[in-house]
């Protein structure tokens, strides 16, 4: 019966340990296409329509930048959490 129990919990590890990995990726490419598209309509889409705003093209990467930084560590965090060599941050995190 213990040996079915750790079984299952092996399998969610494994589990959650790949789906942090996938979401590192996820969001780590949804932000290269975020920041190339901000960048397409920055310099290519808006100066056809007369609007120049090439000087505040840093604001307007900021806010993707921000957004998708905090979630990356997050699933970073998430990773080393479910991680099997990460005891002491299980350790801590459990009440």
């Amino acid at each position: 019966m213990a040996q079915a129990q750790g079984l299952a919990d092996l399998k969610r590890i494994t589990r959650k340990t790949s789906t942090s990995i996938a979401m590192i990726v996820v969001y780590i490419v949804l932000y290269v296409v975020v920041s190339a598209l901000a960048k397409y309509i920055i310099h290519g889409v808006l100066p056809m329509y007369g609007i120049m705003v090439m000087d505040y093209e840093v604001y307007a990467q900021i806010l993707p930048a921000l957004a998708f930084g905090y979630l990356i560590v997050s699933a970073v965090a998430r990773f080393f959490y479910w991680s099997p060599s990460a005891s002491t941050a299980t350790l801590l995190r459990r009440p």
